[in-house]
């Protein structure tokens, strides 16, 4: 198994006319994957809650000494937008009725989570917690998750969007194999319950429901969660009276890292789907800047601009205003 095969991570700069170059564009299999842009080829796939930012730290009050006081400071993130949409007849997502009859935020509420929830789960973000987090980011609201997008051409906008209006830098599309990182953590679990492996892989999707909110049914939404086990996370607390440190490592850093450590684990699963063997994990493509109106003016041709990915009225009127100021059309 060669690493740089399945993270092809490169640094090298092209045009868009090479990525649709054919010899190019065919060497993958790209539907299989799942995408996400960004105006910066140097940016990492950092969660929006680990960026170590003044907002993060003091508007979110985002605690960064450690997973335990960071997990604190989610819960009481996640239950004041829930509180205050409930308040205001907000449609959302189910959550354990224990949270629901305490979820005013207070000291009590910790001490609850600690009994009730570390009692019957282990990882986080739980199952019942995931669609709530979900809305919460994709309303601004810095979580753990990552966006990405079924759609390349999305993550293509958004990523030349953000470079022509923020970074002024050359920008890159990841691609993220959802299928062979879906069936691996399908096989670790079998592996574990067979006794044959004790790993799990940790990484989970997350997919809103495209039907409750137009703007994620356009861009085709899905989120990744690099999920960490809770219970052992309070059992060493306790155990050793040290908190344990929070580790806000990239996802790429995180996969690469699981890979190298469970390599007798990737092997096996490869053995079994060996239709997976010459795929890719992860794929970063990086594009010129110069290349930005030109992308945006073919991506409109294709029926992909801010009105479509954001529908209604208001969005037209953006759009214009976006089209003019950025001198585009």
């Amino acid at each position: 198994m060669n690493i740089d095969e399945l993270f092809l991570i490169g640094k090298d700069v092209i045009t868009l006319k090479d990525f649709y170059n054919d010899s190019f564009f065919n060497g993958y299999n790209l539907t299989n994957y799942i995408f996400r842009g960004q105006g910066d080829k140097e940016y990492t796939l950092l969660p929006s809650a680990f960026r170590t930012t003044e907002d993060n730290k003091d508007l979110w009050g985002y605690n960064y000494s450690s997973n335990w006081d960071f997990i604190i400071t989610e819960i009481r993130n996640i239950m004041l937008f829930y509180r205050i949409c409930n308040k205001n007849g907000l449609s959302l997502p189910q959550i354990p009725n224990w949270l629901i009859y305490n979820s005013n935020c207070n000291f009590f509420n910790m001490h609850i989570f600690k009994e009730k929830y570390l009692s019957e789960n282990k990882n986080w973000i739980d199952d019942n917690l995931k669609e709530l987090f979900a809305l919460a980011q994709h309303y601004g609201m810095p979580t753990r998750l990552l966006d990405w997008t079924y759609q390349f051409n999305i993550a293509l906008y958004f990523a030349t969007m953000d470079s022509l209006e923020n970074t002024k830098k050359d920008f890159s599309v990841w691609g993220l194999n959802v299928s062979l990182l879906e069936d691996l953590k399908i096989f670790s679990l079998t592996s574990q319950i067979e006794k044959k492996s004790s790993s799990i892989f940790p990484l989970s999707f997350i997919v809103p429901k495209y039907h409750d909110n137009g703007n994620i049914n356009a861009q085709k939404g899905v989120l990744s969660l690099w999920e960490i086990n809770i219970s052992e996370i309070y059992e060493q607390t306790l155990q050793d009276n040290k908190l344990q440190k929070l580790d806000i490592s990239p996802l790429e850093k995180l996969l690469i890292t699981f890979i190298k450590e469970h390599y007798e684990l990737y092997n096996k699963f490869i053995r079994e789907f060996p239709f997976y063997k010459k795929q890719s994990i992860l794929i970063k493509f990086n594009f010129k800047y110069n290349d930005c109106k030109n992308t945006l003016i073919s991506l409109k041709n294709q029926g992909i601009d801010y009105s479509y990915i954001y529908p209604g009225h208001g969005s037209v009127i953006t759009q214009i205003k976006k089209e003019k100021f950025l001198d585009i059309f």
